[in-house]
């Protein structure tokens, strides 16, 4: 939207019929500009927190009301917000000061609004707010998160936009590691200890040689592959790492190349 609005107006000095003078004005606006600094991309791993800031600057012409309203466009099955409540950071010239803010999680965006109205003193002021996340475990790794910087009380200021990247990274699993030869069927056998604490043991018995997948189903029950690998026939344990998981109730998957899947759950309990 345009940061400067302008208007002319004439003023006409007339007796009778005859115009004695005439002059016209233009009449600008002081532009009032919100801006976001620039996002950065980050990474994290699936259940842990991840703390987003976002920061930029407003600038006003002259003391104005101001109330903060931030949207930021995202899918709740990658991030969960912990907090529903934090705190805006705002420095001027003069002094820095911190308004509450609310936050509100909805399925396709995260709401960010100030409590209450606050006075922006003349020229600069920045502003800097965090919003904690979950990293859920999902079929997701990338999420691009859209930000949008707008007043809600009047449309005296700018909006501002900006996007950020945060990358998944990979769940942790080491490769399958053969204890035994073959057995007689193709079966989970257990996954131990469980509940898990901070690793656990898949073990299964595979009859036949192929590509064998070990997914995990997180509690959207979503499916989320953790290893491939070819093996042959025997009797198979996985080591593999929790401590990216929030505590939870999830599954195992083992798929052989026939497509035959055993199932088995899991419980994470730190």
């Amino acid at each position: 939207m345009s940061l400067v609005n302008q208007s002319i107006v004439s003023f006409t000095v007339q007796c009778n019929d005859s115009i004695l003078h005439s002059i016209e004005v233009t009449i600008s606006s002081k532009p009032n500009i919100i801006t976001f600094n620039q996002l950065q991309d980050t990474s994290q791993s699936p259940g842990q927190v991840l703390d987003l800031p976002f920061s930029g600057t407003i600038s006003t012409g002259t003391s104005m009301p101001f109330q903060f309203r931030m949207s930021l466009s995202l899918n709740f099955q990658i991030l969960d917000l912990i907090n529903n409540k934090d705190t805006l950071e705002l420095s001027d010239s003069i002094h820095t000061y911190r308004i509450p803010v609310s936050i509100i999680q909805e399925r396709t965006r995260v709401i960010v609004s100030s409590d209450s109205i606050f006075m922006l003193n003349e020229g600069i002021t920045s502003w800097k707010v965090k919003v904690p996340f979950n990293v859920m475990l999902s079929q997701f790794d990338v999420c691009e998160i859209q930000a949008e910087l707008s007043d809600t009380m009047h449309s005296c200021y700018s909006q501002a936009k900006g996007n950020r990247i945060v990358h998944i990274n990979e769940v942790c699993a080491n490769e399958f590691s053969k204890v035994a030869e073959a057995g007689v069927q193709f079966n989970l056998i257990r996954i131990s200890p469980n509940p898990v604490g901070e690793s656990g043991t898949a073990e299964f018995t595979l009859q036949g040689d192929g590509i064998v997948t070990l997914d995990a189903v997180n509690p959207l029950g979503e499916r989320i592959k953790i290893a491939e690998e070819y093996l042959t026939s025997g009797h198979y344990e996985l080591q593999f790492s929790t401590k990216n998981f929030a505590n939870g109730v999830y599954g195992i998957i083992v798929r052989a190349a026939d497509g035959r899947e055993r199932r088995a759950m899991f419980v994470i309990e730190r």
